[in-house]
């Protein structure tokens, strides 16, 4: 593998680590609002199906998203959804992903390779947290030089910019080490052979492709080789081996269009192959440590199991669902219209603070007489892209009320509000207070409205299925805890 190729690979391993870390920060900077619903530990159980256990965690992220900003979730008798809501939905979901399992849907085809991509990233991720970020150690002086480098970072941006710098020489260090303990072993026939059936597939292919899809489909790479093809070790290694099916997946993951020209050649396979040597030895390594085992990533690979199938059962089920007419959705649209309020707007500036208690502080100084936006400067998040912003019915959900009835210059606050997927506090200055045209159908209404005919066939018949799973699965849900929890305080 040449170092090209590490460098290629690690920086792939790094946006992962990235992401992994970004999660963490996100889970321990809690509103103050999302700290009352923490008032329990994240892992403490609220509600269990069989023996899985659905988490004070998983309560608030779906909370969360259910109260969301929405196209219909403001429309007429649009129920304001409940925690006791969410955990019985949360249930559901958990039953059906277990009816899923049972079923043999997690060899499913349809999700079989995602979920093997997603258990490597998983993998690696908490590897790099593990095992090689304790190891890090960054130093003011690095930090100073990075800022040094490049002015418009902070402090905090700089700081991670060191770290993966350092993680991606440490895991350059690793491989390197890997390529040698592992006796990697390249089999030339084979990786020429497998030219030759790439080209088969693609040129002469025995199922019917469109002619605007000239590419090897997943569909092929299932049916037209056979065991012994697919099979096929084209790199082996100590602990495992990259086969033929192996170099597919690594194909069908690339688009369609940006694919090699050259994989029918058999340097262009050998070049894939190099490309994806690093993490077949990464996860070889990491499994012979063991790290698969430990809970907290297993958790974490059983947690994306189960959305998939979740998300494959409910797939298939809706399938013979109808799809509102434009004539129900125009009927829908009459019998409601009276009800809807005009689209009206409020523009705002916005300190985003990172906790309840920041946000305290801010309206205390604001108070005091201090400028907003000098507070702004001061307290926000995000300081840089804190520009005027226009607020909405839908963007807004549960919070618009006391948003709309308020003044041009009047500051409103400590409020909370949707930030990047979460909830946060924030204290807001209204600048202009701007009136909707009457709402019509061409106003993205049709949308929402169709949106809410589907989504009620769907639940009918969701329902349904999982009224019958409930009698199969033993589940509770601790009333108890769920009172512990308060999460639209205000």
């Amino acid at each position: 593998m040449t170092y090209r190729t590490v460098r290629r690979f690690l920086s792939i391993v790094i946006l992962v680590w990235t992401v992994g870390l970004t999660g963490a920060w996100a889970s321990e900077a809690g509103s103050k609002e999302a700290q009352v619903i923490e008032s329990l530990p994240d892992d403490t159980p609220v509600a269990q199906v069989a023996d899985q256990v659905i988490t004070g965690a998983q309560l608030r992220a779906r909370f969360v998203r259910e109260i969301g900003p929405s196209s219909e979730a403001l429309f007429p008798e649009k129920k304001a959804v409940t925690l006791v809501d969410v955990a019985n939905m949360l249930v559901r979901d958990k039953m059906m992903a277990l009816e899923a399992r049972a079923q043999g849907l997690l060899s499913d085809p349809d999700i079989a390779w995602t979920l093997e991509k997603t258990r490597s990233t998983l993998l690696i991720n908490h590897f790099v947290n593990k095992v090689i970020r304790p190891t890090i150690k960054v130093t003011d002086e690095q930090i100073d030089a990075q800022m040094a480098s490049s002015p418009k970072m902070t402090r905090e941006q700089a700081t991670l910019t060191v770290e993966r710098r350092l993680i991606m020489s440490d895991i350059n260090q690793r491989l390197k080490a890997l390529l040698e303990s592992m006796h990697v072993q390249k089999q030339q026939d084979n990786i020429a052979m497998a030219a030759v059936l790439y080209a088969k597939l693609l040129n002469r292919p025995v199922m019917k492709r469109n002619k605007n899809m000239p590419w090897v489909l997943k569909e092929q790479m299932l049916t037209e080789l056979t065991p012994e093809q697919a099979g096929l070790k084209l790199i082996q290694f100590d602990g495992g081996a990259i086969t033929l099916l192996d170099f597919m997946k690594t194909i069908h993951g690339m688009v369609p269009v940006k694919r090699p020209k050259n994989l029918v050649e058999p340097q262009g396979v050998e070049s894939v192959l190099d490309g994806s040597l690093g993490s077949a030895l990464l996860i070889a390594h990491i499994e012979s440590l063991g790290l698969p085992k430990d809970p907290e990533v297993a958790q974490k690979i059983r947690e994306g199991e189960d959305q998939r199938l979740l998300g494959l059962l409910v797939s298939r089920m809706s399938q013979s669902i109808a799809r509102p007419t434009q004539e129900e959705i125009q009927a829908r649209f009459d019998e409601i219209k009276g009800q809807l309020t005009p689209a009206n707007q409020v523009k705002v500036q916005t300190i985003w603070c990172q906790d309840r208690e920041t946000a305290d502080k801010a309206k205390n100084v604001l108070d005091q007489g201090q400028p907003f936006d000098q507070v702004l400067e001061n307290m926000s998040l995000d300081p840089k892209s804190a520009g005027p912003s226009h607020l909405m019915a839908g963007s807004e959900t549960v919070f618009w009320s006391q948003i709309s009835s308020s003044e041009p210059n009047q500051v409103v606050g400590p409020i909370q509000g949707f930030y990047r997927g979460e909830l946060k506090w924030r204290m807001i200055k209204v600048l202009e207070k701007i009136d909707g045209q009457p709402v019509t159908l061409e106003m993205n209404t049709s949308d929402g409205i169709y949106s809410e005919i589907y989504n009620q066939r769907k639940e009918a018949v969701l329902k349904s299925f999982q009224d019958g799973l409930f009698l199969k699965y033993d589940y509770k849900i601790f009333g108890s805890r769920l009172k512990s929890f308060d999460p639209l305080m205000h």
